[in-house]
């Protein structure tokens, strides 16, 4: 992720830096939407995840096309 002002401007690490009322902070985080096409995944990985609990058997077979 990254962390900034919106004009560009770097921020100091660990504080010490006032954002006037005029300045907008901007946090960027990652997102979990994943890369290429989800029925592309690995078996093992989907088996896996759904062992793990992380995904139903539901999920698995409407996003995976797992069956």
């Amino acid at each position: 992720g990254r962390v900034g002002l919106a004009s560009g401007a770097k921020l100091k690490g660990k504080g010490g830096q006032i954002i006037t009322p005029t300045e907008r902070l901007v946090i960027e985080t990652p997102g979990g939407g994943g890369m290429g096409d989800p029925r592309q995944r690995e078996r093992s990985n989907v088996a896996r995840d759904l062992d793990a609990g992380l995904v139903s058997r539901e999920a698995a077979a409407r996003q995976y096309g797992y069956r």
